[in-house]
């Protein structure tokens, strides 16, 4: 499923890592990316619609087995064109956001973290991927409006794999 047939996407892609503390970031070697083309088509999603009503076609968003159609199921993060209109400062932030789910994927989605912008409102999986990117990208706070501060749990947590590794 590894599929980055636009490496556009390459730069941005290490420079996400890169804000990830290297232990954490061992935990997630296991993602793939898929970018260029429909996701839908392309068997990552059964539904063509996020919660929200935006379409899977166009939107950055992580794939889990259990969405796919495909045979070979992996955790994926689809990046999309649609990237390229966020101010090039937030686009390493939006790669940390999305490992971030797969991260939470990892830790078998617990603990719950506190919604720390409006979007992380939205569920408890992008609570969680707003808390670690903010953690990661104190700067996040510039881009969207924050509501909370990461929660003192999920900094221990965040620092605890930061110095565990996996």
């Amino acid at each position: 499923m590894e599929r980055i047939t636009s490496y556009q996407f390459t730069e941005l892609i290490e420079s996400g890592f890169a804000l990830i503390p290297e232990e954490i970031s061992k935990r997630l070697k296991h993602v793939h990316f898929f970018t260029g083309t429909d996701p839908v088509y392309a068997g990552l999603f059964d539904d063509k619609s996020t919660k929200d009503g935006r379409s899977y076609r166009d939107t950055w968003c992580c794939s889990y087995p259990w969405n796919q159609t495909v045979e070979d199921k992996r955790t994926t993060i689809v990046m999309t064109d649609l990237l390229l209109d966020y101010p090039k400062a937030l686009r390493p932030a939006i790669v940390v956001h999305e490992l971030a789910h797969c991260l939470h994927e990892v830790l078998d989605f617990e603990p719950l973290a506190k919604p720390v912008t409006k979007y992380a409102q939205t569920d408890e999986f992008e609570a969680f991927a707003d808390a670690f990117t903010l953690w990661v990208f104190p700067e996040y706070d510039r881009f969207y409006e924050l509501i909370n501060k990461v929660d003192d749990e999920m900094i221990a947590l965040f620092s605890q794999l930061k110095m565990i590794g996996g």
